[in-house]
């Protein structure tokens, strides 16, 4: 009897042991996830409020207002429980490099031409603020630091080349596409003068109708250019290999070729080769936003008269994504405006697939909305703009 009442006193000692070994794992546990759980909640905060601060700060850069805007918007901000003060070390300006995505801080007098802002938010010890642990206080951390960095850009320059198709498909409502790319100059010139501005035609080739130049200084030819601009039908060539230009010299037509399909790789080569001509390099720079716009109304349609004549629907729809590949090689995002006037789903699983970089997707039904849509595609980051 007295062995059975010492043998269960032994496992009821060793059950304790036990128990006070998966209590203090349990505790381990609960601290992993409580404390780790409440340093992803202000990280967020902290990511949240660095992103609106660097645009506010992008937003006064013309104004010179840059810092003193970005720590006015991060004390209307909190994190960790309080509202964040940004020290003016924590807000540079500088250059952001969009062929690069690289940001260079300059100082003194060379932040007058910064076109970006980058701010940390810090909540650390060595700044009096760090995040204030939970349980993990068992294990002897009773604290934890936090940074969170976001780049701005301001809405000095966001330089674009529409890829218009101007295929006997799209010859009905054209005109509502050209009426909206005037409108997107229009709002450049609002907005952003110092932006630059280009318009390629593609059929089923490609050719620049209206040559990368400054909105600003260049308003009203443009806009006189960009609405002559006519479909295929109304052709008054057929040379169409005279067009195109190289990577040095582009060639600006005022023709418009026969119709032979829709090639839309040749329009956003076209595009890119825009870019990189040394008309605009040498009196562009590189630090603006660049974009490519691709205004069309479908797929790809193979032509034996065509710049590719031995290629298939499919196989230009390959090369259309491998050249809008080529393009956010370069740092140039790839916006897409599909107007839909019956394609079918291929149609728009295609499009969409070509939007790289920065760049987003918009379809419209009615043509009368080309104009507004054009518009709000370049505005929702062609303007201030998280960079990185």
């Amino acid at each position: 009897m007295h062995s059975r009442y010492r043998d269960s006193q032994r496992r009821r000692g060793a059950i304790t042991v036990l128990a006070a070994v998966l209590m203090v794992f349990l505790i381990g546990m609960v601290a992993f996830a409580v404390d780790i759980g409440y340093l992803l909640v202000v990280q967020t905060q902290a990511q949240a409020t660095a992103d609106a601060a660097a645009m506010a700060g992008a937003a006064g850069l013309s104004s010179g207002t840059a810092v003193a805007n970005a720590q006015s918007c991060a004390a209307k901000n909190s994190a960790n429980g309080q509202s964040v003060t940004l020290q003016s070390s924590d807000v540079v300006l500088g250059t952001w490099n969009s062929s690069s995505r690289t940001f260079t801080a300059l100082s003194g007098s060379g932040t007058s031409s910064a076109n970006a802002v980058q701010v940390t938010v810090n909540l650390t010890s060595a700044r009096g603020n760090p995040v204030n642990l939970f349980f993990a206080k068992v294990f002897g951390m009773s604290q934890s630091d936090i940074a969170a960095t976001a780049i701005a850009g301001g809405s000095g320059r966001a330089d674009t080349v529409i890829s218009q198709d101007i295929s006997g498909s799209y010859a009905d409502d054209l005109s509502y596409a050209v009426a909206g790319d005037q409108a997107l100059l229009s709002d450049f010139k609002t907005s952003s003068p110092s932006s630059y501005l280009g318009v390629a035609q593609h059929g089923g080739w490609g050719s620049t109708w209206a040559a990368l130049q400054q909105v600003g200084a260049n308003y009203s030819s443009l806009n006189t250019t960009i609405g002559n601009l006519q479909d295929c039908d109304n052709n008054t060539t057929s040379a169409y290999n005279v067009y195109g230009g190289t990577t040095s010299s582009i060639a600006v037509t005022t023709q418009t070729p026969n119709c032979c399909g829709s090639d839309l790789a040749t329009g956003i080569q076209q595009a890119i080769n825009m870019f990189n001509s040394s008309a605009y390099t040498s009196s562009a720079g590189t630090n603006a936003m660049k974009a490519i716009v691709v205004s069309s109304d479908g797929a790809s349609n193979s032509d034996s008269n065509g710049q590719h004549p031995a290629y298939s629907d499919t196989q230009l729809d390959a090369l259309a994504q491998s050249t809008a590949d080529a393009a956010w090689a370069q740092g140039i995002s790839v916006y897409v405006l599909y107007y839909n006037h019956g394609g079918s789903s291929y149609d728009e699983s295609l499009l969409q697939s070509l939007v790289r970089g920065k760049g987003i997707y918009l379809e419209v039904t009615d043509p009368s909305q080309l104009s507004a849509a054009l518009v709000s595609l370049l505005q929702a980051s062609g303007g201030t703009g998280i960079l990185q």
